[in-house]
């Protein structure tokens, strides 16, 4: 697949001092919606925690979503007063209203507890793989539809599910994924995917990252590590009692079982976004947060978990 993207770092906005225009409540991180003057565009600025890179994790999944074509929203590196952070830039439009994943599930099940906040909503055993592609499977495809056999909101979600697995994103809970809601049109689709933060070792230190880089200890390596990867999202059925969280590989191979056309399209794209583009984007991340050590234990990630989906069958 010939990248569209750019080989350059990252590029750092300065968000002005007094952009604020109202803060978002969801979530644990600070954060407030402002107007870009210079795009016309509507953005997020989430300020990035210490010791952490979820400011840089954004953009480099955000990459890796488009390089698979899959909907995503756009993110940029930030600062604001000094501090860094980083911009999620609205997708929505007009009246375009969003509706996430707990309000979805208790909506149609009110046994589910929608509780909100990402402490709570990790732990939800019964936000499972086969709820949330019910859910996803009675609205469309991020329009227009990538593919023939992606056609549905839960073929969609498959892909988003294949990219947590690619890139370690444990943070898929249910307030991590959503409906669009276009009262004007009268539709809903599946929202883009967002919120990618804590993917890719982004609070490991340097010194954790080159002692895995460079061990022979194979429960120590940067594979070993990469496919322990928890997902937000359990199996089992809904009448589990204790269903069981899963790994983020296991949860795109249980979304592979229940939408097997729709997984074998996004393996095909991953088939054509090979290691050496994987470490490209990984590369984007500028020195100014994050250091030489971050790009590449980030694309060692990936080469190790691309590896193993494409065993998936």
């Amino acid at each position: 697949m010939a990248s569209p993207l750019s080989d350059d770092p990252f590029p750092v906005l300065t968000v002005p001092d007094d952009a604020t225009q109202h803060f978002e409540p969801l979530g644990t991180k600070d954060k407030f919606w402002f107007d870009d003057a210079a795009s016309g565009r509507n953005g997020l600025f989430k300020r990035t925690r210490p010791e952490t890179g979820e400011d840089w994790a954004e953009c480099v999944v955000a990459d890796v979503a488009a390089a698979l074509g899959l909907p995503h929203a756009d993110y940029d590196l930030a600062l604001h007063r000094g501090e860094r952070g980083v911009v999620s830039w609205n997708f929505l439009t007009g009246d375009q209203l969003l509706l996430h994943g707990n309000e979805i599930l208790g909506r149609s099940d009110h046994s589910y507890d929608g509780a909100s906040g990402p402490a709570v909503s990790r732990r939800n055993p019964y936000h499972t793989v086969r709820r949330v592609l019910g859910a996803c499977s009675i609205v469309t495809a991020v329009p227009p539809a990538a593919d023939a056999a992606i056609a549905r909101g839960d073929d969609t979600m498959v892909g988003y599910l294949l990219l947590d697995a690619l890139v370690c994103n444990t943070d898929r809970h249910h307030e991590n994924w959503a409906w669009v809601v276009d009262p004007e049109a009268r539709l809903a689709y599946l929202a883009p995917t967002f919120d990618h933060g804590s993917s890719l070792g982004r609070n490991e230190s340097d010194e954790k990252r080159l002692r895995r880089l460079r061990s022979r200890d194979q429960g120590f390596t940067v594979r070993a590590y990469a496919l322990r990867a928890k997902s937000g999202l359990f199996g089992g059925s809904t009448g589990d009692r204790e269903p069981a969280q899963l790994r983020a590989m296991d949860a795109f191979r249980a979304a592979a079982r229940l939408r097997p056309a729709a997984a074998r399209c996004w393996l095909k794209r991953l088939e054509v976004v090979d290691d050496e583009e994987l470490r490209r984007i990984a590369r984007r991340v500028p020195r100014s947060v994050g250091s030489e050590v971050v790009s590449d234990f980030a694309g060692t990630m990936m080469s190790c978990t691309r590896a193993d989906l494409l065993k998936t069958t």
